[in-house]
């Protein structure tokens, strides 16, 4: 019945009314604001099971089951317009708690516009303009109309700038691939199919320095902040890369000596007494001494070089454990597991790093020279 109304079985909702004669109550009984995925054929038939089985002297063989439903379908023409706002337990699923985009049409340049000067805005080490602009599109408390003419704008304002026609209200995922190629990387997060679970399902400008992340649920465009506890992934605005859990262990725009983002270093190395790490700039020397915050500690407190096997560890007392030279460790040439000095040969390459290789052959230029060799080795005994 769904389906011949015009809705299908994952996203529509439906009243559903189910009435009988041996029923005391007049108006039946009542599945009102489900889908077909929260309440299906089975639930009906458990329902009407909990009924026979607390009432013995229900009788439901006598007489019919009158059943009623109420499917409400969309009209297709508003698809992408953004005239039906995203309900609120979906936008949970993506860690939002209200929607960001507001009026009737270009929900899709809406979103990206403000997905543009959210990322502005944390790009900056001071707030500007961008920051202000940010918060009078999204913030709660402002009027209505004013979010949705200034949105309606800036949307406007965009389509022209990128060669679209500005009294188009409707835009779909062609339009966005268009978009792209002028603006930052965008992504697009969606439900999957038949579950609750987010997914990425497009990803336009990879490797474009930016990033504009956006979800797509019900055939509407809408701007959310990516986490990881909703959709596995995180934005790193230090290192301008995708973040995941623990990224500031990994996060390639700090420097591993002294903690510092973007640190300068200009070959000139000076080395700390306190704790042998040899530092390639007179401020890295300085950044390890000085507290990221009053109750931390400096690098310099943590870290410290080993005189015997020349390993960078944390300090006893920092990590109360003792530093064992070679204990654990991984070699380089045998990709192995070790603990101490050990007799090893290069390890044979894996098929998925064969793999890798082949793929960075293919990228390489049709007329590039390529230079075979081969070598025999023979060990000699030491005379």
């Amino acid at each position: 019945m769904i389906q011949k109304a015009g809705g299908n079985l994952e996203t529509t909702e439906y009243w559903l009314n189910l009435k009988h004669e041996a029923y005391e109550e007049d108006d039946g009984f009542w599945i009102m604001h489900q889908t077909y995925e929260m309440a299906d054929g089975y639930t009906l038939m458990n329902i009407i099971a909990e009924q026979m089985q607390s009432k013995k002297g229900l009788c439901v063989d006598d007489g019919t089951f009158t059943l009623t439903m109420r499917v409400f379908t969309k009209d297709e023409s508003v698809r992408g317009k953004g005239s039906v706002e995203i309900s609120k337990d979906r936008l949970m699923l993506f860690g939002s708690k209200y929607p960001n985009v507001v009026g009737f049409t270009h929900c899709l340049l809406k979103a990206i516009v403000i997905g543009k000067l959210w990322y502005d805005s944390k790009s900056t080490k001071t707030k500007g303009q961008e920051a202000k602009d940010f918060r009078n599109l999204t913030r709660q408390d402002k009027c209505l109309d004013h979010r949705k003419g200034k949105q309606l704008q800036l949307a406007k304002s965009l389509a022209t700038s990128v060669g679209l026609d500005c009294d188009r209200e409707e835009h779909g995922f062609d339009d966005l691939q268009k978009i792209a190629d002028h603006l930052h990387n965008i992504c697009v997060w969606g439900l999957k199919s038949g579950s609750k679970a987010t997914a990425k399902i497009f990803e336009a400008n990879k490797g474009a320095k930016g990033f504009i992340p956006l979800l797509y649920v019900d055939n509407h465009f809408d701007f959310f902040v990516p986490r990881i506890d909703y959709v596995n992934t995180g934005f790193c605005f230090k290192c301008n890369q995708y973040s995941g859990r623990r990224h500031y262990q990994t996060c390639g725009a700090k420097c591993r000596r002294c903690g510092v983002t973007n640190c300068e270093k200009n070959g000139v190395g000076k080395i700390c007494e306190k704790c042998n790490i040899v530092f390639q700039s007179e401020s890295c020397y300085e950044s390890h001494l000085v507290k990221p915050s009053k109750l931390s500690l400096s690098f310099c407190e943590r870290y410290e070089k080993c005189k015997k096997c020349g390993f960078i560890h944390r300090k006893d007392s920092y990590s109360k454990t003792v530093h064992k030279c070679h204990d654990n460790a991984f070699c380089k040439i045998c990709r192995q597991r070790i603990n101490g000095p050990h007799e090893c040969s290069h390890a044979a390459p894996t098929v998925a790093r064969t793999l890798r290789n082949l793929e960075k052959q293919k990228k390489w230029r049709p007329h590039s020279t390529h230079i075979l060799s081969s070598f025999q080795i023979k060990f000699l005994p030491l005379v």
